[in-house]
């Protein structure tokens, strides 16, 4: 930011310094009727950093940053609680379906940018997976091994998305070499 304004004074200094002595509203006449020049300056501002084409930066981070998190927390307590839960203790999955149902309503009503719809619908659909396999076993449909065998496959494929959107975003937050001395790093 400081470098932007800088290079604005120093331009705006040059256009002073290059302009026509205009006092008194008469024009003076140039020092050198041989030599008559004209500087036309056409400044480019500095185009924002797109990794995804057709994505603002900006809008696919802020998206990342509310959802990510919810996305983990999801495969990481589906994974938990279908390793943890006990045959006769199905009522507790109930709490657990309750968790995994908020976290996957959050991440679907959070407004996804145009250029990850693709991706966040696959991740719904793996959460959908889940969620299925737990809602039948709070049901007594089927039992703990079946839970296991049923979920596994999709907090797999969860788990792969989440590394796939994290390498996505990655860019976002890697410094470039005009980037000044700050620090940055991807959420974890």
């Amino acid at each position: 930011m400081f470098k932007r304004w800088m290079l604005a004074g120093l331009i705006g200094m040059l256009l002073v310094a290059c302009g026509e002595d205009e006092s008194d509203g008469q024009k003076s006449q140039p020092r050198d009727n041989s030599q008559q020049a004209t500087v036309v300056l056409t400044l480019m501002p500095v185009p924002d950093m797109t990794i995804v084409p057709g994505c603002p930066p900006g809008e696919l981070e802020d998206w990342f940053e509310n959802v990510y998190f919810n996305m983990q927390s999801f495969a990481t307590e589906a994974d938990e609680n279908r390793r943890t839960v006990e045959e006769d203790r199905r009522e507790d999955a109930l709490q657990t379906l309750s968790r995994l149902l908020d976290l996957r309503n959050v991440i679907a009503m959070t407004p996804t940018p145009t250029c990850v719809q693709l991706n966040s619908q696959q991740v719904l659909t793996a959460m959908q997976g889940v969620i299925d396999g737990f809602q039948q076993f709070t049901s007594g449909e089927i039992s703990k091994a079946d839970l296991g065998e049923q979920v596994s496959p999709y907090i797999t494929n969860l788990n792969g998305l989440l590394a796939d959107l994290q390498s996505i975003v990655n860019p976002l937050y890697e410094l470039t070499p005009s980037s000044s001395s700050d620090s940055t790093s991807a959420p974890e």
